[in-house]
């Protein structure tokens, strides 16, 4: 019975490539042990800085075919709202261009993003007790298994 390819995980492939790209990666504020704060999961404590969190909210894979499709979900963090606005529009121009190669793990072979959006973070209050500015943006992405 022939196996299915095993698809790469899409927030950490989203993750590494974000972390490659100077424009985005220009905007954060480093952390104290000097990485772009670009996260997977919500870091403990919150970073005070610019950061990106990314979240998978959906899309079905379809192993079998070696296509994943999914929605990856960018939250740009930022001292002000505008720093925010540029910080998410950088991640969504570079995903834009992400099906432009082949990453560790798979190719993305289609990207589009289907939102963006502004919406204050009131779970990650700031030093004023007051929300996080965030913009958000959605993307969708079909990614390919590596050939083995």
């Amino acid at each position: 019975m022939p196996t299915s390819p095993t698809l790469p995980d899409a927030e950490l492939l989203v993750r590494t490539y974000l972390d490659g790209v100077a424009a985005v990666t220009g905007l954060l504020d480093v952390d104290a042990q000097g990485n772009e704060p670009i996260y997977t999961v919500t870091p403990k404590p919150a970073p005070t800085g610019r950061f990106v969190r990314l979240f998978r909210l959906g899309g079905p894979p379809r192993a079998r075919r070696g296509i994943d499709t999914a929605v990856i979900q960018v939250e740009a963090y930022g001292g002000t709202k505008a720093q925010a606005r540029e910080l998410a529009a950088e991640c969504s121009a570079a995903l834009d261009d992400i099906e432009d190669g082949s990453h560790a793990d798979g190719s993305v072979s289609g990207s589009s993003s289907s939102s963006f959006r502004y919406l204050p973070d009131s779970d990650l209050m700031t030093a004023r007790n007051a929300a996080r500015e965030r913009y958000i943006a959605t993307v969708d992405l079909t990614i390919r298994a590596a050939r083995t």
